[in-house]
């Protein structure tokens, strides 16, 4: 790693031991979620009438969002 790297405020959090376990969990929920808010929206685009497909995307969205 280059020297700038390690010179960061963060880098004692980023190295510790512990985080290093957990880091890798939270990447992997954090795409899932993105997986899912692009499966919401576009299952909502299928089932939508033409007319009011940003209302159905809107619509389902939010409840996504709120839960």
């Amino acid at each position: 790693m280059s020297i700038g790297v390690r010179s960061s405020p963060y880098w004692p959090v980023v190295s510790h031991p512990q985080l290093g376990r957990v880091l890798p969990g939270l990447v992997v929920s954090a795409l899932g979620d993105g997986m899912s808010l692009v499966a919401v929206t576009w299952l909502a685009l299928q089932l939508a009438p033409d007319a009011h497909r940003a209302t159905w995307v809107a619509v389902a969205v939010a409840a996504y969002s709120a839960t």
